[in-house]
């Protein structure tokens, strides 16, 4: 019997909104090294503890010892990426992309081939024989036999067991060498560029060679691989001056963290202005913290893995770097002037205070501010982007062009100013700075926090066409942190 679909009455849609993009991450160091275990098409690479660092370098590798550094700090860490500098030319390759997982799919083939272009020059790789091949590293030594063959140079294909990957390289360096995709081979044999997922259509990925890179080349190339980074330090052979100098200025722009360790007695003399952190504090670097340590390679590692392992989430989970430990970084043992040197320089330092407990002093910036306070606010304003954006974009119709809808965008905002409130960065206190809105001079700001738009009928008529919302105006009181104290105590007899 023919039904009348219950629709037809009563038609219901679900609206599901979009889902909110992830909140931005401040506790993740880069390690940026230059050691060779990291193959060029996997330059970064994220581990969990010094035992997956082990498995991709020797423990006599920089990287492995900036791990043990980064990861004895505690509370433990729980990442770190190491990335690698590319300080020569390098070759252009092939990593494949689907292929065929199953060891049989090789092994049936006994005349398999495919075409290629290395370097401008094209190829017709045929008789390949993977009848007696024992696992994919066998796969892969049997096609390089014939790919030399063909080409009569040493191109290599190797099967990377980190990535699960064939990976075809040519001899080649520089910007000039090319690898393209693999196509499907005209003629009578059986097809493995398939097989091997060496074909655009698979997903291969091109490798293009390059030349040697500089500190400002390795960075942006590795913002551009993975930009989840916030903090970073290099390993030690980056030690000049000038290229540190230029890394700082490029954190300042790309708002990221730069961690460094400095050794050089110049740091402590107070005649001295060309030592690093005289001209940090010179060319006023905010975004960067350099620590002295006469005794350890990757102090700043340190340093670094507790400042930025905040939970912004939580209730008082700020911090100030001052008064806490660096497990496996010994003190300093210097002169007062010579402490009194690296403190008008805005070096941080590990001492031992009279008392005997070790800790971390004159916790700054080159530019005088303090590194929790350059976090903080890092923090405070990518989270406020993320939520705002969160409102626009997953509130399933739209946020109407009205004053409620710019009610609508503000508490959007105050989100973020709770958190700051909770987490311990904001805490109610007077303003001293200029009013606007209904805020004033010398007000007390009961929330910690004011946030203030003017109403709709305000804007212009090129900002209404423009679908511009009128601008938000806040004011955020620091809590700050406590550094020292002074007592006074009257005694009578």
């Amino acid at each position: 019997m023919s039904t009348v679909p219950v629709r037809r009455i009563v038609n219901v849609d679900v609206l599901v909104a979009a889902a909110a993009p992830s909140s931005p991450v401040f506790s993740r160091t880069l390690c940026v090294g230059s050691s060779s275990k990291l193959p060029t098409y996997d330059r970064l690479r994220l581990y969990g503890g010094t035992d997956e660092v082990a498995a991709d370098f020797e423990t006599t590798d920089e990287e492995y010892l900036y791990a043990l550094v980064h990861f004895a700090q505690v509370p433990k860490p729980a990442e770190l990426m190491i990335g690698r500098r590319l300080t020569s030319a390098w070759a252009a390759g092939l990593k494949s992309g689907l292929r065929e997982t199953a060891l049989a799919s090789y092994t049936a083939i006994t005349s398999g081939g495919f075409g290629i272009s290395v370097d401008g020059v094209d190829y017709d790789v045929d008789g390949v024989d993977l009848s007696s091949c024992t696992d994919m590293a066998d796969v892969a030594a049997a096609v390089q036999a014939r790919l030399r063959a063909e080409t009569g140079a040493a191109e290599t294909v190797v099967f990377d067991e980190t990535t699960s990957n064939f990976i075809i390289t040519s001899v080649v360096t520089g910007v000039g060498s090319v690898v393209d995709y693999a196509t499907v081979p005209a003629y009578p044999v059986t097809d493995l560029a398939t097989v091997m997922g060496l074909t655009k259509v698979k997903g291969a990925q091109k490798i293009a060679g390059g030349a040697a890179e500089d500190v400002l080349d390795s960075l942006e190339a590795l913002r551009q691989a993975d930009g989840s980074w916030y903090g970073f330090h290099f390993t030690k052979e980056v030690d000049d001056e000038s290229d540190l100098v230029d890394a700082s200025v490029w954190a300042d722009a790309n708002e990221k963290f730069h961690l460094m360790t400095y050794a050089q007695p110049a740091a402590y003399d107070p005649a001295s202005a060309a030592d690093l952190g005289s001209l940090l504090k010179a060319a006023g670097i905010v975004h960067a913290l350099v620590q002295f340590s006469s005794t350890t390679d990757y102090a700043a590692a340190s340093a670094g893995a507790r400042l930025l392992q905040v939970k912004y989430d939580q209730i008082n989970s700020t911090i100030t770097l001052e008064f806490k430990q660096e497990p496996g970084v010994a003190p300093e043992n210097l002169t007062t002037t010579q402490y009194e040197a690296l403190e008008a320089k805005n070096y941080c330092y590990l001492a031992t205070v009279s008392n005997g407990f070790v800790m971390i002093f004159n916790s700054k910036t080159p530019s005088g501010r303090f590194a929790d306070e350059i976090v903080n606010v890092d923090w405070f304003k990518a989270d406020m982007q993320n939520q705002v954006f969160t409102a626009l974009a997953t509130t399933p119709t739209k946020i109407p062009q009205t004053d409620k809808g710019v009610e609508m965008l503000v508490q959007a905002a105050s989100k973020t100013c709770e958190k700051a409130v909770r987490n311990r960065m904001a805490a109610p206190g007077t303003w001293t700075h200029d009013g606007f809105g209904a805020l004033e001079t010398g007000d007390f700001v009961q929330q910690g926090y004011y946030l203030y738009a003017p109403p709709v009928s305000s804007q212009t008529e090129a900002d209404r066409g423009a679908r511009t919302a009128p601008p938000i105006q806040g004011a955020l009181c620091g809590a700050g942190a406590f550094h020292n104290v002074d007592i006074t105590f009257n005694f009578q007899r």
